[in-house]
């Protein structure tokens, strides 16, 4: 029935928006050259092909596409290393003087399985079918450009860099932030489905060399099984995938051009401020800005990007997070585009380098790209700051490759309000992959700070050491981190300083046969100790202690269950206690040393992608944890807490991703409460084409926290200093925030958006009585990106 549905659909799509429907062409018989993945045939001669007109419509029928290389021989690399690929995969490819073509015949036995939704751009790794060209154009096994496409030939791509960790840590180390030109189109059939795929040169840093080989890798997922294939056979007892892939030869004579592109943004919107006053909303006058993004190609492997009044809006809130026992600053993930690219090359061990510390920028300048085997990156910047002098921004980054897969590099970053009033850091790092399965990642910095009217520069420093071990049967990890009180990298983000912190982790995995019912197991352990720093090198007691175990299993059908158990200790020097006071300020706190040891903590979590309509997740854990006063902690709690999500896709055009979080803490003292948050959110998009959606996003934030006290007396906690004392106040939101955008994006950096935002707040949570607006706004946004 649903196979049906999805049929009407796709004619309706094609009538208005000239989706393909037709079943893929057929190739013609000509003996082009096969390589087998499987029998290790990897070093692929690519045919060059004379200019012509070439419609990338996913069918494939041009006699071009019997001359093409073809890729076969895939094999499985997750869940079952080597064993063959369940379903056949082909892959043809040949270059023109400007572009690289792929034409991908992904068979299907079973093509009422099929996953393929009509999702935004960048949003089709998650519960669709794809399809990845891996192309590593330096072929220096370090870095490589990713381009997915689902069935449908929507697009998903970013940079690969080793090294760097995948999205939350985990999968494939693929920063998919960045956005790239390119072309595709995709048919699903009887038979599973065809992809075209084009890739300008202009699209891509390669060497200036005139014969050039590259490193290529295709990988195929199929949702409804969780299972992955590869045509270069991969194995996890290799650090560095990109090292196991194979090779693109004969590439001659490519032709970028000079990449010159001009970006004009024009940006308009009138918003709307809560007046006591007037009783409601008092909205501004309209406004409007204009900006200009320019990128100018120095070389085919160098690339100049400056900015003048960027506009760095979001088209989408972040999401609420819980706060309302926080010891430390939220991190939120850069979305703004000037800042993405070539982020690969500001990564390092430690985030010394965070971009959304440049709060509003009036214009930049940016410098990326590879000479040699250095990658060079220079990022400048003027932040406007409101009610005090502009900000001069400057981050500087090199990284040398060495060896096979190792790489040595410095960075620089420099913050100067005035010629007394900044801060800098430098620092060094290295990336060492020795014997394949181990890699040791190394960092040191320094920063320096000047205050005005202070005469002496206080310096602070930290150092940080990682070493990995891969394995498809066995994993390990090994860190180390110190950083002094006094090392402010305020151009980066550390949630942590003054301390010292060690970690060990090792992973075990048991495989079943393909197809059972229990595919996976993994369990493991996980030891992290932290030191106050100085108590550290003085052989001082440890400050924080977290033991866990965990076990994980994959089911068939794509269904996954992780559990762990924890159990934490908490024991802090008495001076941090200094300045605590309870009964109104006149009686110091004094900790119980025993009250945070032995704290245990449960926790379950599950995903569920079986079905092509309905996916859904959960997470519950149960909790003994602290209640912190101003960092410290001084009272326990019960805590019970989770998350809660279902995504709903009736149609390929249309999903419902329906959200919750939510946590309660109990005081351990009297069973009483001392902080609730629950926060639903509903995302619901319309997709009408590939480039066009209309989203709505509605999210409500219920928090509340009270007032920590003395375990001993039940008095409220006070901080008192040299001449007053302050306690931490309660707190009570309830927030409620409701979006709407129409986008249209036929290409990265060509857009229109037209939104409408509004919070509003009320006294009493989820009752929707006496709701207050605080702000409201309307935005649009216009852009066009000229490539000459």
């Amino acid at each position: 029935m649903y196979r049906h549905s999805y049929t009407v659909l796709r004619s309706i799509f094609a009538t208005a928006f000239l989706l393909p429907t037709a079943a893929a062409g057929a190739i013609p018989s000509d003996d082009p050259p096969v390589y087998t993945g499987s029998e290790r045939e990897l070093a692929v001669t690519v045919p060059a092909v004379a200019e012509e007109e070439i419609r990338v419509d996913g069918r494939l029928v041009e006699d071009i596409w019997a001359t093409a290389a073809v890729l076969e021989g895939f094999t499985q690399y997750d869940p079952v290393e080597g064993a063959p690929a369940i379903q056949p995969t082909r892959v043809r490819v040949f270059f023109t003087q400007d572009a690289l073509h792929f034409g991908i015949e992904a068979t299907d036995t079973e093509p009422e399985g099929i996953r393929a939704t009509l999702a935004e751009r960048d949003n089709v790794g998650r519960s669709d079918d794809w399809v990845r060209i891996i192309l590593d154009t330096f072929n220096d096994q370090r870095r490589a450009y990713a381009f997915t496409v689902n069935p449908l030939g929507v697009q998903e791509d970013g940079l690969w860099v080793e090294g760097s960790g995948g999205r939350g840590g985990y999968g494939d180390p693929i920063d998919d932030n960045p956005d790239f030109i390119w072309e595709s189109e995709g048919i699903v059939h009887e038979t599973g489905w065809t992809v075209e795929v084009r890739i300008p040169f202009k699209s891509l840093r390669f060497p200036q060399d005139r014969s050039q080989t590259w490193g290529l890798n295709v990988v195929r997922r199929i949702q409804r099984t969780g299972y992955t294939d590869s045509w270069a056979p991969l194995t996890a007892n290799v650090a560095n995938k990109l090292a196991q892939a194979g090779r693109l030869e004969g590439l001659r004579d490519l032709e970028a051009g000079r990449l010159v592109e001009f970006n004009p943004v024009v940006t308009a919107s009138r918003v709307g401020l809560y007046d006591e006053a007037a009783g409601g909303l008092v909205r501004e006058n309209p406004e409007g800005e204009f900006g200009m993004n320019m990128t100018f190609g120095v070389t085919s492997n160098l690339t100049l990007d400056a900015t003048y009044n960027p506009d760095f809006s979001q088209v989408e809130a972040d999401a609420g997070q819980i706060v309302v026992n926080e010891r430390f600053a939220q991190f939120f993930p850069e979305k703004r585009p000037f800042f993405l690219e070539g982020t690969e090359i500001f990564a390092l061990p430690r985030q010394l380098i965070y971009t959304r510390s440049i709060v509003n920028p009036v214009g930049g300048a940016k410098l990326t790209g590879k000479v040699g085997s250095f990658n060079v990156g220079y990022l400048g910047a003027v932040d406007e700051v409101s009610g005090a002098d502009n900000v001069t921004v400057n981050l500087m980054r090199v990284r040398r490759d060495v060896g096979g897969s190792s790489t040595v590099g410095a960075v620089y970053t420099d913050r100067t309000r005035s010629g007394s009033d900044f801060n800098r850091v430098a620092g060094a790092d290295a990336r060492i992959v020795f014997a394949e399965r181990y890699t040791l990642s190394l960092l040191g910095a320094m920063s320096w700070d000047g205050t005005p009217g202070v005469p002496e520069t206080s310096a602070g420093s930290m150092i940080y050491g990682q070493l990995q071990r891969s394995g498809r049967r066995f994993s390990a990890q090994l860190e180390f981190e110190d950083t002094e009180a006094a090392f402010r990298p305020e151009s980066g983000f550390i949630r942590r300083l003054g301390e010292s912190r060690g970690k060990a982790e090792a992973r075990l995995n048991f495989y079943g046969d393909r197809g059972a019912l229990l595919e996976q197991v993994r369990p493991f352990a996980e030891v992290e100790g932290i030191w106050d720093r100085d108590a550290f090198w003085k052989g001082g007691a440890i400050q924080e202690l977290d033991t866990q175990l965990g076990l994980y299993f994959g089911f068939r059908g794509n269904i996954s269950v992780f559990g762990t158990w924890n159990r934490s200790l908490y024991d802090f020097a008495p001076d941090r206690y200094e300045g605590l006071f309870s009964d109104a300020g006149t009686r110091p706190f004094v900790a119980d040393p025993t009250l945070f040891r032995g704290l245990d903590r449960l926790s379950l979590r599950s995903w569920v992608r079986t079905w092509e309509r309905v996916q859904g997740s959960l997470g519950l854990n149960w909790s003994e944890q602290p209640i912190f006063a101003f960092g410290a902690p001084v009272e326990l709690a019960r805590s019970l807490g989770g998350d809660v999500g279902l995504t709903l896709i009736p149609t390929p055009a249309f999903r419902t991703e329906l959200g919750m979080r939510f946590q309660s803490l109990t005081r351990e003292l009297d069973g009483s409460e001392y902080s609730t948050a629950l926060i639903p959110r509903i995302r619901m998009q319309y997709q009408f084409s590939k480039s066009l959606f209309l989203r709505g996003v509605f999210e409500y934030a219920a928090q509340e926290r009270g007032t920590p006290v003395d375990p001993v007396t039940g008095e409220p906690l006070q901080y008192c200093g040299a001449s007053s004392c302050r306690a931490l106040s309660d707190f009570l939101s309830n927030d409620i925030h409701i979006e709407g955008l129409l986008s249209y994006e036929p290409s990265p950096g060509t857009v229109f958006f037209l939104g409408y935002s509004r919070d509003m707040e009320e006294a009493d949570a989820f009752r929707f009585q006496d709701v207050r607006p605080n702000v409201d706004g309307l935005f649009l946004k216009v852009s066009y990106r000229f490539r000459l």
